[in-house]
């Protein structure tokens, strides 16, 4: 099984952030400033944002507008989210396997009423954050943080990447 080696985001006005597995497990995962251009999405839409890695048997590879990437805890996939056209909005997301290809689309489900909210619970469901959780066997999984666009709730759900399915929901709430 290929592994992913050299793995990086990158955008159009040459910042590079390397990843690294264990500066990444111990400190987690920050950009600077201004890599992501955030203070319009006009702005955000004109920039490309993109990741590259290495595996030991295809060579170098790419993926270009993205919002969200990272790599699987086992290192052999990278679940990528991409970037929303300008009218669009992207629900699901992107399996990709160390050489390249694509593994399988993700299916985002719709978030599940823990309370009554305020503001409804039945907004369309987008992934905000990907993130790596550690269980009690000191193994780790990912997590992905669901949210909806217009109402402001979340769930963060268990996230298999072998199988691309999702699991129990660790934790809820209100923006």
């Amino acid at each position: 099984m290929d592994k992913i080696t050299n793995f990086e985001w990158y955008n159009d006005q040459s910042l590079v952030k390397k990843f690294d597995k264990e500066d990444f497990l111990r400190n987690g995962l920050s950009f600077e400033e201004n890599f992501w251009y955030t203070s319009s999405i006009e702005d955000f839409k004109k920039h490309t944002v993109g990741i590259r890695w290495e595996d030991c048997d295809q060579g170098k590879h790419t993926v270009t507008n993205i919002k969200i990437a990272l790599p699987c805890p086992t290192m052999d996939k990278i679940l990528v989210v991409p970037e929303e056209k300008i009218g669009e909005f992207n629900y699901n997301c992107f399996l990709f396997n160390a050489d390249g290809s694509l593994y399988k689309e993700v299916i985002v489900p719709d978030r599940v009423p823990h309370f009554k909210s305020r503001r409804g619970w039945d907004s369309p469901t987008f992934v905000r954050q990907i993130r790596w959780v550690e269980d009690a066997n000191d193994d780790f999984s990912m997590e992905l943080e669901l949210c909806g666009i217009y109402d402001g709730c979340y769930e963060f759900r268990l996230f298999n990447p072998q199988t691309a399915e999702f699991g129990e929901c660790t934790n809820y709430g209100e923006y």
